[in-house]
């Protein structure tokens, strides 16, 4: 099985130090040397994200630009809608981030309602693009099922999402642990 997000020692060695521009500027130029790989691609708008979304919490945020991190999700948004729209993966990912923290992507255009609402939208969409997708299903059925529909997909998925996340890095642990955690 292949992982979700891209992963090698390049990455690895930048998290643990803490070096969260260095990570994404590594995988902005990955991305824009190979944009067919999807879980590149997947890596860098999941660490943008990551980064933002917790910034307040345990970001060392002295050592960091959050215009930086501001400008790469934008960045990350456009490649998605430009090549990856169709991909249900992409969808519920974005979706996903969109539905999580609405103020990173204010840049759209959009109330933080709308771009709720919009994230909600590309999870059901992610789902009606591939109904055999367990990640989507799962992120589908979390608002859309029945409680005991989402227990049964996340119970039925979860050899799939340690092989999808197996890795030690903060977005493999991050998705591993909702994935399989959050019942």
């Amino acid at each position: 099985m292949i992982n979700f997000f891209y992963d090698d020692c390049i990455i690895s060695n930048y998290e643990k130090r803490g070096e969260w521009e260095e990570t994404i500027s590594y995988l902005k130029s990955l991305v824009h040397s190979d944009n067919t790989d999807k879980s590149i691609f997947f890596r860098y708008a999941a660490q943008c994200w990551y980064v933002l979304t917790f910034w307040d919490c345990f970001m060392p945020k002295e050592k960091l630009s959050r215009s930086f991190f501001e400008m790469n999700m934008k960045s990350a948004y456009r490649i998605a809608k430009k090549y990856y729209w169709n991909d249900s993966n992409c969808l519920w990912l974005f979706g996903y981030f969109m539905c999580i923290n609405q103020t990173d992507f204010l840049f759209i255009d959009k109330n933080i309602l709308e771009i709720e609402q919009m994230g909600n939208n590309l999870i059901i969409k992610a789902y009606s693009f591939d109904i055999n997708n367990p990640l989507s299903e799962i992120m589908y059925l979390a608002d859309n099922g029945t409680k005991q529909n989402y227990k049964n997909a996340v119970e039925k998925a979860k050899s799939s999402i340690t092989e999808k996340f197996p890795g030690d890095s903060a977005v493999d642990c991050y998705f591993r642990e909702i994935f399989t955690h959050c019942i």
